[in-house]
């Protein structure tokens, strides 16, 4: 391949799932439920078995076994949910990608590193949700 296939096939490669934008659109809009939510998770059945499987484990230390949707955006919050669908979206898009190219480990490892930096400092500083930094730290270092 040469630079200019590279160039037309990046469009591609970096394409998040229809899922991941509809949630965001439907977070953001006030007049949204939980079940609407639920309906665009429940659509795409990777995304819905990893936000069940996430719901169920021992980080949300819940003490029924969450079965549907709407119950596992309830106990995780939406926050979170966008959060774990953008995730899987931008891991679906890195899958795609040469090894020969890019070295992902290497890549994963300098972007882990970045957001713990910045969540440090966040919290250092006072910051709530010094979380949130980390999905702007990701966010920045994959458009770069």
């Amino acid at each position: 391949m040469n630079v200019r296939d590279y160039a037309v096939n990046a469009g591609d490669v970096f394409v998040l799932p229809e899922s991941v934008i509809k949630i965001k659109q439907l977070i953001n809009d006030d007049a949204t439920s939980i079940d609407d939510i639920a309906e665009v998770i429940n659509y795409d059945p990777a995304v819905m078995s990893k936000v069940l499987k996430i719901s169920n484990s021992a980080l949300y230390k819940f003490p029924n076994t969450i079965s549907t949707v709407t119950k596992a955006i309830q106990v995780i919050g939406t926050r979170s949910i966008y959060d774990l669908v953008l995730a899987y979206g931008v891991a679906s898009a890195f899958k795609e990608i040469n090894p020969d190219i890019v070295d992902l480990n290497r890549f994963w490892e300098q972007s882990v590193s970045c957001a713990l930096l910045c969540k440090n400092l966040a919290e250092r500083v006072g910051l709530n949700e010094p979380e949130r930094c980390l999905c702007v730290v990701c966010y920045t270092i994959l458009v770069n």
